[in-house]
């Protein structure tokens, strides 16, 4: 506080970073355990892992950019 800044609250960027980790082996829980590269990676996982970065992006930015 002393020098002008604001305490950082963690709970969404927790929770998005908990995310990007979680997804993953997740994705090991289908049936049969479809290898790395395969369709279910290009089209489901891939893109949820995109939009969670993105999210967690957008996240920080506008908690650097709010006033108190």
């Amino acid at each position: 506080m002393a020098m002008g800044r604001r305490k950082f609250l963690p709970p969404f960027a927790t929770w998005y970073a908990a995310n990007l980790f979680a997804i993953v082996p997740l994705r090991n829980i289908l049936p049969g355990a479809p290898p790395p590269g395969s369709w279910i990676d290009q089209a489901i996982v891939q893109w949820v892992l995109i939009a969670l970065v993105a999210a967690m992006t957008l996240y920080i930015i506008a908690w650097v950019r709010q006033g108190d």
